[in-house]
């Protein structure tokens, strides 16, 4: 019996947003692309980083144990693969001068910057491990791939990390459009710099610590 249900699906629209809300890199490339191409392009960029998401989500949630040991098992690969990317993603946003906010010039798809966020998010272990605490702190009982009740809820929670995820990327998207007027040139610079500087932190982190 699917006892709880009703509210799978809203907790987990919950921790979807508060996945996606922490300021960093992703935020930036979406507060960009919201100021250069519109909503629309922005949302591509966020569907990457909600993908992600909702895939360690899957993975903390249906508890696919051959997926958690392979992760763990190619941890250090992972985490050296994903620093050496977020470094030579980050220096190239870094050396990159942003287009004007009304320019017309063709920027990277927002297809293939969607592609680079979720190997981003892919690459970052420390995932896997913020869904399977959110999780453990509501307690949930009903989850898993033990029965076909626990796989439904298993799949409303998923469903609802993605949902939260994208209800973010959109409130972010809108505010940004709302007061676009505010923004120059000069801020596109600064945010890029920004999201250049903390990917290639992260990346250094990441390699720095693969042995620790």
């Amino acid at each position: 019996m699917l006892l709880f249900a009703n509210w799978y699906l809203p907790v987990g629209i919950l921790i979807g947003l508060f996945s996606a809300a922490p300021i960093g890199p992703v935020n930036v490339l979406v507060i960009q692309r919201v100021l250069q191409r519109g909503i629309a392009s922005a949302l591509v960029l966020g569907l990457g980083a909600a993908a992600g998401d909702a895939f360690f989500a899957g993975v903390s949630a249906l508890g696919l144990g051959f997926v958690k040991t392979l992760l763990n098992t190619n941890q250090h690969v992972l985490r050296y693969a994903g620093g050496i990317f977020m470094i030579g993603f980050g220096a190239l946003l870094w050396r990159k001068i942003p287009d004007s906010i009304d320019s017309k010039k063709p920027l990277p798809q927002a297809k293939h910057m969607a592609v680079a966020i979720f190997i981003m998010t892919l690459t970052n272990p420390a995932t896997i491990l913020w869904f399977i605490t959110a999780f453990a702190m509501f307690r949930f009982k009903l989850i898993g791939n033990s029965t076909p009740d626990a796989i439904t809820n298993s799949s409303l929670l998923v469903l609802g990390v993605f949902i939260g995820s994208m209800v973010w990327w959109f409130g972010l998207s809108s505010i940004i459009v709302h007061w676009r007027a505010k923004f120059s040139d000069r801020h596109l610079v600064i945010m890029n710099h920004f999201a250049a500087g903390i990917l290639i932190v992260m990346g250094m982190i990441a390699i720095i610590t693969t042995n620790v």
